[in-house]
């Protein structure tokens, strides 16, 4: 009975680690996403900076986070399946959530980085 229990405590310890995995990922693709829209509209932006080159700079965080984030899904991924192998089995929710991440974090650096090449333009033509 001590080896069901200690099964169960496994299972909720690991469980718990991915949904703080999860958590973090998510807070930090939102935080992203805010640098860029903070960025355009001159949040925090520097006296010498012009806004256009504040807002392309954002892209190069917004990549920065996202390349982050993807390695972190991707391990989560990989673990979710070494652990599968090994008897110990986790909601499938977690395999589809990563997986959303993963997908989010792609749009995030390619957003990124046209922000980041062209973010001056942008902002420039939506002036």
């Amino acid at each position: 009975m001590d080896a069901v229990s200690s099964s169960e405590v496994v299972q909720t310890n690991i469980q718990s680690k991915f949904l703080k995995k999860a958590i973090g990922s998510t807070l930090l693709i939102a935080l992203g996403v805010i640098i860029m829209i903070g960025s355009s509209q001159g949040v925090m932006l520097p006296l010498i900076d012009k806004p256009e080159i504040w807002f392309q700079r954002s892209g190069a965080i917004a990549v920065l986070i996202a390349v982050y984030i993807e390695y972190i899904a991707q391990h989560q991924l990989k673990s979710i399946s070494a652990l599968a192998y090994e008897g110990i089995s986790l909601s499938s929710s977690y395999s589809t959530y990563f997986d959303w991440i993963s997908k989010s974090c792609i749009a995030l650096a390619i957003i990124g980085t046209v922000i980041w090449g062209y973010g001056d333009l942008l902002y420039l033509v939506a002036a």
